[in-house]
């Protein structure tokens, strides 16, 4: 098809799901076409099937023939349908939509069997649902005919997809792996989070049922004891989304520089932070979700007065009636912090889509994972901290210790720690430097300015970390 043909006429093969809905979005923003069926009297049922009762419906061979674009919205199984009306496709784009897992790639197939048209692979990357919304997903386009190409990035921005030049057709695959992948990034995250929940459950179900000197009875468990491995998990968690941008930073101020070598682990630890602040935020509305429901003075009684406590029982029997129940103070301040610090967590978690990210300038993004973070991370250990200290201040330093709440809190404190010492004035304006291109004079390289910092000579320097502390 020539390159300079502004109105290429366009036929897609296939009624499914995802030929409808790419129809369905054609239609709106005016750009004629018309379906290609094995069927055309067939009319299908569900989701949009009024896209096929007001189009122009077509057998295989009519369809593809009167066409100078076919897009391939059906299995590849069925790519032999074209050979029927081979002679009629010289010089015709086929377009490959499919993500159909194999060793063999739908493009692959298609070069091998018309090696007089041109291949291109498109729209593979994007849902049928993602079509019918107003604002369409990104679109890539690639294929060995640069002119094919160009016609197909000018028919997504007719329809209103922003569109990518993804080069040669060889780079298909890397489309269809990129969505043939189950929750990319999401692996080692599972990993370490399942890790933490088999360390927590462990250790809690013990201590509620064997080191304890009043062991808990098994009714607990199912929501009692379980709150309690949530939070824990929840804190940590939180913990680990914090800790290795501070250690970054004091390892940056050791060296000088912002460009250091760190060890793979820390390496991955950063790149997981955010899906462990997600699966805190998860689990912290769980534990919100299961305190709600045990908030009373059987599971809490140091958050009520004593006008409840064992002095009004006799013999075992509450008097009758016992009269208004209010919190104490101590009570009140450990769900005020914990609302506190789930509302910070819910912002944190808000401002992590892509549309909001998106819509954030770097200031404010700073502001909200940064700051409100650590304030978010500090509120999380002062509402455990309320929560336990009525129970700890009553028992020995070695009852205290191995205590679910006080283990939870040791690595969120030593991150609430480094954090206030990396926001003392004179190391915040240091990192602050360091990380803008100068490193001090003992660095290894660049040259010393007057007050013994100096300046970086490679702007570019590979390592830039780009912590957020």
């Amino acid at each position: 098809m020539a390159e300079d043909s502004s109105h290429p006429r366009i036929c897609i093969l296939g009624t499914g799901e995802f030929a409808r809905a790419l129809g369905a979005r054609f239609r709106r923003y005016g750009v004629p076409f018309w379906f290609g069926s094995r069927d055309p009297a067939r009319r299908p049922t569900g989701l949009l099937k009024e896209v096929i009762e007001k189009s122009t419906v077509k057998n295989v061979e009519e369809a593809c023939t009167e066409s100078d674009i076919i897009i391939l919205a059906i299995h590849r199984r069925h790519y032999g349908l074209l050979e029927r009306c081979e002679t009629h496709l010289d010089d015709k784009i086929l377009v490959d939509v499919s993500n159909e897992p194999g060793s063999e790639l739908g493009f692959e197939r298609l070069a091998t069997m018309f090696p007089k048209c041109a291949i291109t692979k498109a729209f593979n990357t994007a849902s049928s649902r993602a079509m019918a919304l107003d604002e369409g997903p990104c679109v890539y386009v690639c294929g060995n005919d640069e002119a094919a190409r160009r016609v197909l990035l000018r028919m997504a921005a007719r329809i209103g997809l922003p569109a990518v030049d993804y080069g040669r057709l060889g780079n298909g695959g890397a489309l269809e792996e990129q969505v043939n992948r189950l929750f990319p990034g999401w692996g080692w995250p599972c990993l370490v989070v399942m890790v933490i929940s088999a360390f927590w459950i462990v250790f809690a179900a013990c201590r509620a049922f064997k080191l304890r000197k009043n062991p808990y009875s098994p009714e607990r468990l199912p929501t009692n004891v379980a709150n309690k491995i949530v939070g824990a998990i929840a804190a940590t968690c939180l913990g680990m989304a914090y800790f290795p941008g501070c250690l970054v930073a004091f390892v940056q101020l050791a060296r000088g520089s912002k460009n250091v070598d760190l060890p793979k682990i820390i390496d991955q630890w950063l790149g997981i932070r955010q899906q462990l602040g997600l699966f805190a935020l998860i689990l912290a509305t769980l534990h919100v979700i299961l305190s709600l429901v045990l908030i009373s003075p059987a599971y809490f009684p140091h958050w009520y007065p004593e006008a409840i406590d064992g002095k009004r029982f006799a013999n075992g029997t509450p008097p009758d009636p016992l009269g208004p129940i209010r919190m104490t103070w101590i009570g009140e301040t450990v769900i005020l912090l914990g609302a506190l610090a789930m509302v910070a967590l819910v912002l944190i978690g808000i401002a992590t889509l892509p549309a909001i990210s998106r819509s954030l300038g770097w200031r404010e993004w700073r502001c909200v994972q940064s700051h409100m973070g650590f304030a978010c991370l500090l509120l999380t250990t002062c509402h455990v901290v309320m929560r336990g200290a009525p129970v700890w201040l009553n028992k020995s330093v070695k009852d205290v210790i191995p205590t679910v709440s006080f283990l939870s809190l040791l690595l969120p404190w030593l991150t609430v720690g480094m954090r206030l010492v990396l926001y003392t004035p004179c190391l915040y304006r240091r990192v602050a430097r360091i990380r803008s291109g100068e490193f001090s004079k003992y660095a290894d390289s660049g040259s010393a300015g007057k007050d013994g910092i100096k300046k970086e000579t490679d702007d570019g320097a590979v390592g830039d970390l780009s912590i957020v502390v």
